[in-house]
C-alpha cells in the first residue's frame, strides 16, 4: 500500500492489481468477522480455517485462511478486529475477490474498541429467487426438505468432489441447494425436516438462481413447523404443451393427447 493511504479498507485491499506471491501489510485494517468455519484438514496432513470479514458495511466482504490452528480461538464470529502484518494473495477457488487474506501466527490480532453492528437477517425463498438479497453475500433461511438427490461426484482427480443436491421449500416458494465435499458425503438431511441454514450463498447457473453451501455454511435440524408452498405446476395460459422425444419410425411425425383434467393438449412430436 502506498504510505500516502491514511486508513486500510477491505474495499481498498480488493482494489489492488492481484499479487504474484503473497503481500504483507504493515497497516491496520478493523475488520468484522461475519462466520468462520470449522478446522479442516489439508492435503499436507495439515490443518486450516476460513472466515469472512466485513467493514462497516456488512455488504464489503473478503475471504481469510489460515493455516495455523493456534489461531482459531483468536477469532469469533460478530466481532470486530484490528489485523496488522497479514498478507494479501491470490484468492483460491471462486470467491467475491481475487485476492484473499492470508492470516498466520505473526499476524497482530486485537478486539476493536469500536465494535460494528452486524444486523443479521433472514430471507424467504421468493425474496432469494426475486432478487432482493442480491446485496447480501451470505444468505440465512429456514426451509422444509423436499427431496434428497443421490451423492454424486464431479470434476477430475485430484481435484473431484462430491455434490449432492437438497430441494427446499417454505411458504414463499422451492429452491435447490447444492451440498459440497465433506457436507455432502456425510449429509445428515432427510426428507421432511426443517433447517436452519445460515451463510448459504445464491449461485445463478444457467440464468436459475440456487443455493449453494460454503465452507462456513451452517445447517441445523430444527424442531418448527414450515409450511410448504404447492409445488409448481405447468402454466394454463397455454393449453397447448409440445414435447419432442426421439423416433424410431420415421413416419410418425405428430400425436395428440387431450388430458381432460387440465384441458390441455399435449403435442409429441418426433425428431
Amino acid at each position: 500500500m502506498s504510505s500516502q493511504s491514511t486508513e486500510l479498507t477491505i474495499e481498498n485491499i480488493k482494489s489492488i492489481p492481484v499479487p504474484q506471491s503473497p503481500q504483507k501489510y504493515s497497516k491496520t485494517l478493523t475488520c468484522a468477522v461475519l462466520n468462520k468455519s470449522p478446522i479442516r484438514p489439508t492435503r499436507n496432513n495439515g490443518s486450516m480455517f476460513s472466515m469472512n470479514l466485513c467493514g462497516r458495511d456488512p455488504s464489503s466482504t473478503i475471504r481469510a485462511i489460515c493455516f495455523s490452528e493456534g489461531m482459531f480461538s483468536k477469532f469469533q464470529p460478530n466481532t470486530t478486529y484490528n489485523l496488522k502484518q497479514f498478507k494479501v494473495k491470490k484468492a483460491f477457488g471462486k470467491s467475491s475477490s481475487n485476492v484473499e487474506l492470508l492470516v498466520d501466527n505473526d499476524t497482530n490480532v486485537s478486539t476493536s474498541t469500536s465494535q460494528f453492528v452486524l444486523e443479521e437477517h433472514s430471507f424467504t425463498i421468493s425474496q432469494i429467487l426475486n432478487n432482493e438479497t442480491e446485496n447480501v453475500r451470505f444468505i440465512n433461511l429456514k426451509a422444509k426438505v423436499m427431496k434428497v438427490d443421490d451423492l454424486i461426484v464431479v470434476g477430475t482427480y485430484p481435484d473431484n468432489k462430491a455434490k449432492r443436491n437438497i430441494h427446499l421449500a417454505d411458504h414463499s416458494g422451492h429452491i435447490q441447494m447444492v451440498l459440497w465435499r465433506d457436507r455432502a458425503e456425510n449429509s445428515q438431511v432427510v426428507e421432511g425436516n426443517v433447517l436452519s441454514i445460515k451463510n448459504a450463498v445464491v449461485s445463478n447457473y444457467h440464468q436459475a438462481l440456487s443455493l449453494t453451501s460454503t465452507f462456513e455454511t451452517t445447517i441445523t435440524s430444527i424442531d418448527e413447523v414450515t409450511m410448504a408452498a404447492p409445488a409448481e405446476e405447468p402454466s394454463l395460459n397455454s393449453n397447448v404443451v409440445s414435447v419432442y422425444l426421439p423416433s424410431k419410425n420415421s413416419c410418425v411425425n405428430t400425436a395428440a393427447l387431450v388430458v381432460e383434467r387440465t384441458s390441455m393438449l399435449i403435442h409429441l412430436r418426433t425428431v
